[in-house]
Formats: structure tokens, C-alpha cells, sequence
């Protein structure tokens, strides 16, 4: 196994049925007809990476209001949740290495991308440079 991966991604709302998607570890290939729901689910994980919710393609008039993602890591379960109409992403986790609590989408306080930074091995304080005239740094994502 990995140092990670996602093993579930869900949809929920008050008065709809869950809608999921199980993976493996390993490579998992999502295909089928048109009109199925495959970009969906990858709009769900842009979402969930901390993706503009202008550019999510669900709204509420689907009777959903939250995905739900959930990360087996070598130490225990993080689950990430994201409502619609939140810029929040709360995450829960059983692996002491990652603490619970709301991460934001967009700043410097809990971003959303140092979870991930983190899952993939990285530092989350590593600056790149983002103006090449004035080489001004900013924090990876």
C-alpha cells in the first residue's frame, strides 16, 4: 500500500439517497456511457482539493448539499466533508499524524493544501515564486 489513498467519495443531503463511488488501492479506471456521471467525479475531487465552488457543477436543486471523501492511510482514516455553499472543508481524522479540524479553501490559516501537501510527503511551508519581475514567493498548493 501507499502512504494514502481514497478509498470512497459520497454525495448526501437531507432528503435524497447517498450517492457513492468505492476505490481501491491502485490504479481504479472509471468509464461507461455518456451522460453517466464520470466528469462529475472529477469535479468532485477538484472540489474537495479545494476547487472553486463558482465552477462546481452540482447544486442544491439536486437535493445534495455535501460530498464526503474518505483517505485510508498506514495510520488510520482521514474524512474529508464539504458543503456546497461552504468554502470549509472539516476533516476528521484517526491518524494522529493529521489533526481534526476545519481546513479553509482559500489563506494561510488550515488551508485545505496542507493536508495534502502533507499526505504526499511535502513540507506545506515550501514558497515557490510567483512573480518573476519581483520575484515575490508564495506557499505551494
Amino acid at each position: 500500500m501507499r502512504n494514502f489513498y481514497i478509498s470512497k467519495i459520497f454525495f448526501t443531503g437531507s432528503h435524497v439517497e447517498t450517492s457513492s463511488i468505492d476505490l481501491i488501492d491502485g490504479l481504479n479506471i472509471i468509464c461507461g456511457p455518456s451522460d453517466t456521471g464520470k466528469s462529475y467525479i472529477a469535479e468532485c475531487f477538484d472540489f474537495m482539493f479545494g476547487g472553486n465552488i463558482k465552477d462546481f457543477p452540482i447544486g442544491l436543486e439536486t437535493g445534495y448539499n455535501s460530498i464526503h471523501m474518505i483517505i485510508v492511510t498506514y495510520n488510520g482514516n482521514i474524512t474529508l466533508e464539504r458543503y456546497f455553499e461552504k468554502n470549509v472543508i472539516t476533516v476528521s481524522s484517526s491518524n494522529p499524524d493529521f489533526e481534526s479540524d476545519d481546513y479553509s479553501i482559500s489563506g494561510t490559516k488550515k488551508n485545505i493544501n496542507s493536508l495534502w501537501l502533507q499526505l504526499i510527503g511535502m513540507d506545506s511551508n515550501v514558497k515557490i515564486i510567483k512573480n518573476e519581475e519581483t520575484y515575490e514567493r508564495q506557499f505551494l498548493t
